[in-house]
């Protein structure tokens, strides 16, 4: 089982995305995302570089059930975790279930986080997966992968 995450849309508040759940190159899921804007990977400001990640199933103190990247150059406590807006995340990956302003602050927000969460929850433990990969791309790069 292994996580794709392919953003497709970035700019100076937000960076977009959507994250593949798959199974022997089968989709199980697919949640949207939302991050924070590239700056120079610099923590608690920047979304995380592109490049390819061990991940943890976590129980966070505050977000519950949540994925945790590891080895991510020069960044530590990267989730996956619930929330809808920018300002819920400090580099992590905000999953939801579609892309909207739902703050009319004219940056697109996650809808529906929580469950979103919860359906990647119910794939993973379906399978009993304990430590997956994510690779995170941009839609300009190469996918030959999948």
């Amino acid at each position: 089982m292994k996580l794709l995450l392919k953003r497709f849309f970035y700019n100076k508040n937000k960076t977009l995305g959507n994250l593949f759940l798959l199974k022997d190159d089968k989709l199980l899921c697919m949640v949207k995302t939302l991050e924070l804007p590239w700056r120079e990977n610099k923590s608690k400001i920047s979304c995380i570089p592109s490049g390819e990640y061990r991940v943890l199933v976590h129980q966070s103190p505050r977000f519950g059930w949540s994925l945790w990247l590891r080895n991510v150059p020069e960044r530590s406590e990267i989730l996956i975790h619930r929330g809808n807006y920018t300002t819920d995340t400090l580099g992590c990956i905000l999953p939801g279930l579609m892309h909207d302003d739902i703050n009319n602050d004219g940056v697109q927000d996650v809808v529906y986080s929580r469950i979103a969460m919860e359906v990647l929850e119910h794939y993973i433990k379906q399978h009993g997966i304990k430590e997956l990969f994510i690779t995170v791309r941009y839609d300009n790069e190469d996918y030959s992968m999948i």
